[in-house]
């Protein structure tokens, strides 16, 4: 794993839209949309109501919102999720807590060159999913964002 290169602290509370580099630990309340090219920790203390479209996510908190990430996605025993996940690699730890719909495929949501928040589209790829969801379409999942 990458060294944290920012962080909120439990005593932090956020709402809008949070784009970072690297490597980024949230372990306070934050409500809004997430989208980067990095890696996203989420602490034990951390309560997220978001969308979240990140390279890779690593969760010991609560997460109530649709994770799409273009890595993995690791939920430690202490986390919780609630929502979808869509992720080539999706580990569950013993304790864990998972309430969703999981689409294990290689995922490529977050183009080659600069990453572009504005245009994360993390909501259309939920619905595109959920229109579709007896057939895994990536390729129509890769268009629409």
């Amino acid at each position: 794993m990458n060294k944290i290169t920012s962080c909120l602290s439990k005593d932090s509370v956020l709402e809008g839209r949070l784009t970072f580099d690297g490597t980024f630990k949230l372990d306070c309340h934050f409500k809004g949309d997430i989208a980067a090219p990095g890696t996203l920790i989420v602490g034990k203390k951390g309560k997220i109501n978001s969308d979240i479209h990140v390279k890779s996510i690593i969760s010991k908190g609560e997460i109530h919102g649709n994770i799409i990430a273009e890595e993995r996605v690791e939920i430690l025993s202490t986390g919780k999720v609630y929502g979808d996940i869509w992720a080539p690699v999706v580990v569950v730890n013993k304790g864990a807590i998972f309430e969703g719909n999981c689409l294990m495929n290689e995922v490529r949501v977050i183009r080659a060159g600069k990453f572009n928040a504005a245009n994360s589209k993390t909501s259309e790829v939920v619905q595109l999913y959920d229109a579709n969801r007896q057939e895994s379409k990536v390729d129509q999942l890769s268009k629409a964002c």
